[in-house]
């Protein structure tokens, strides 16, 4: 099974952060996939912020 927007992986290989998402490779430091995981969590909470004003 292939790493999809309903699937995503993720991978440490050789001290970097390797996401896998639609088909798209990304490579991040530590510091930048702290950064992203901060930035996801936001974006999450503020989506089912929106999905709960729309019920």
């Amino acid at each position: 099974m292939s790493p999809n927007a309903y699937r995503p992986e993720a991978s440490a290989i050789a001290g970097k952060v390797h996401t896998f998402v639609c088909g798209g490779h990304q490579v991040m430091s530590i510091a930048a996939a702290e950064s992203y995981i901060q930035k996801l969590t936001d974006a999450v909470e503020q989506a089912k912020k929106q999905e709960a004003e729309k019920a």
